[in-house]
């Protein structure tokens, strides 16, 4: 090999190039199998979450602790579901009392029983 590139110094290039262009192309590959895997992940995701949005919407302030307990043991963040909660608090009078910013620092078990008691 050392005969060849001392005759044909072109070839050590083209040898170096084709090694590099292969593992260019090769870290390319395992970087589209990553970015499709997390838009994958993340579309699974929303659609969870678009369930767990859609099925609230059904619940009135009496059985809410029963889609809370549903969904709180799944993969959803905690506070996604909280955002929803409280999205979803808005459209009953009888929580107006349940202030946001008064049970921010609750858990959010504390909030449910809240709501319980409101409803």
């Amino acid at each position: 090999m050392s005969d060849a590139w001392r005759l044909f110094p072109a070839t050590k290039f083209q040898i170096s190039e084709r090694c590099r262009r292969k593992s260019e192309l090769s870290a390319e590959k395992y970087t589209r199998q990553r970015r499709r895997e997390t838009c994958r992940r993340e579309i699974a995701y929303q659609s969870l979450a678009g369930q767990a949005e859609i099925e609230l919407a059904f619940h009135t302030p009496d059985t809410v602790s029963s889609w809370n307990a549903r969904w709180s043991g799944t993969e959803l963040r905690q506070y996604d579901l909280e955002d929803m909660f409280w999205r979803w608090s808005e459209r009953f009078q009888s929580l107006n009392p349940m202030e946001r910013w008064m049970m921010e620092n609750q858990p959010f078990w504390c909030v449910m029983l809240e709501s319980d008691a409101l409803a």
